[in-house]
């Protein structure tokens, strides 16, 4: 069973962040747990909720509707909206996770950009990557939860399947729609599916 959370109340909140009031749009309508530690010169949008063992740093956005529970924010990010951020995520320094993405206990270095509904689930994102809209790396196979692993100064294309474990090196382009299933090992332009298309006549 999933154990419920305990928010601080707004009275709690606003005497836990007291000199930090500014950073709120709207205090009474955030919802946050006693161990949260945030920075300075954060905007934080209503109807978020901060959970867990939680470190935000500083200068970044956190839009509304976005879960996040036992992660590790850096500065200057923007996270959102109603992204999910689930435990042992770690986001380094100046990266956008888009609208409606998930990330699970991954790593994701400075510069990464993940587009909108993507799920980024046990995996290290290297610096300068481009993760387009609805990527998905897929990491439980056979019982088991394995890793996705992509270099610095590479782009995954929109709608791109990693199927783990998988390694991808730097400098690597993946098309939009492939699927991938094995590892790139040097730089390269990678293209990765099967078209079929059925026309029948009115």
């Amino acid at each position: 069973m999933v154990k419920r959370p305990i928010f601080l109340s707004s009275e709690e909140l606003k005497n836990k962040f007291k000199n930090k009031l500014d950073q709120f749009i709207d205090i009474e309508k955030v919802f946050i747990t006693e161990g949260v530690c945030i920075g300075n010169e954060n905007v934080i949008y209503p109807n978020v909720y901060i959970m867990g063992n939680t470190n935000i740093g500083n200068k970044n956005t956190i839009q509304m509707g976005s879960v996040i529970e036992d992660v590790h924010i850096g500065n200057e990010n923007l996270i959102g909206v109603y992204a999910f951020l689930r435990k042992n995520t770690k986001i380094l320094n100046n990266t956008l996770v888009g609208p409606y993405c998930e990330v699970k206990n991954s790593t994701i270095n400075n510069k990464v950009i993940i587009g909108h509904k993507s799920f980024i689930g046990d995996a290290i994102i290297g610096q300068n990557t481009t993760i387009g809209a609805g990527v998905v790396t897929a990491n439980y196979n056979e019982g088991a939860c394995h890793e996705t692993t992509v270099g610095p100064n590479s782009l995954i294309g929109s709608n791109a399947s990693l199927i783990a474990p998988i390694n991808i090196c730097n400098n690597v382009i993946i098309a939009a729609g492939s699927t991938i299933t094995k590892d790139i090992k040097k730089p390269a332009k990678v293209f990765a599916r099967v078209q079929k298309i059925t026309e029948k006549e009115l």
